[in-house]
């Protein structure tokens, strides 16, 4: 009896995964911010060897001594989260703007509207977007640039 609701809880679990990664896919195929902010996370490689600890020298000395510093799996699920916490955050800013573009459009003064909660909503979107490209290690972003410049 338990490897049958095991095994009905993890085929369960894969096609939950799958409905998902379908529905993801339909929301990339509509929306190309998200496809390419996806489309890089998804290819990002974590060096185990590479991964440094950060903060203060007390803050280090306080983690290593309660012997709390984080596995591999911790840093790279903390990473990950937080990109995809920003990408939200960007995503849904630009989608206030759209709709906030939208509502504009339709005044019938055009001229006299008010702009303000447009730029609010693109503020919030260049906010995030600086956070999240500020997650981007510099010597990466030298070897795209690198890379895409020879394309040319």
């Amino acid at each position: 009896m338990f490897l049958i609701r095991s095994v009905s809880l993890q085929n369960g679990e894969i096609d939950t995964w799958k409905r998902l990664k379908r529905q993801e896919k339909k929301r990339e195929d509509e929306d190309e911010i998200r496809a390419a902010l996806n489309y890089y996370t998804s290819n990002i490689n974590y060096d185990a060897n590479k991964l440094v600890l950060t903060g203060t020298k007390e803050e280090r000395s306080k983690m290593i001594r309660a012997d709390r510093i984080p596995d591999v799996k911790d840093v790279v699920t903390s990473d990950m989260g937080l990109r995809y916490l920003l990408r939200n955050d960007i995503l849904t800013s630009c989608d206030d703007a759209r709709a906030e573009l939208r509502y504009l459009l339709r005044q019938d003064d055009i001229g006299n509207a008010d702009g303000g909660d447009l730029l609010e909503c693109l503020l919030a979107a260049q906010k995030a977007t600086d956070k999240w490209f500020n997650l981007i290690d510099e010597s990466d972003a030298k070897i795209a640039l690198d890379a895409v410049s020879k394309e040319r």
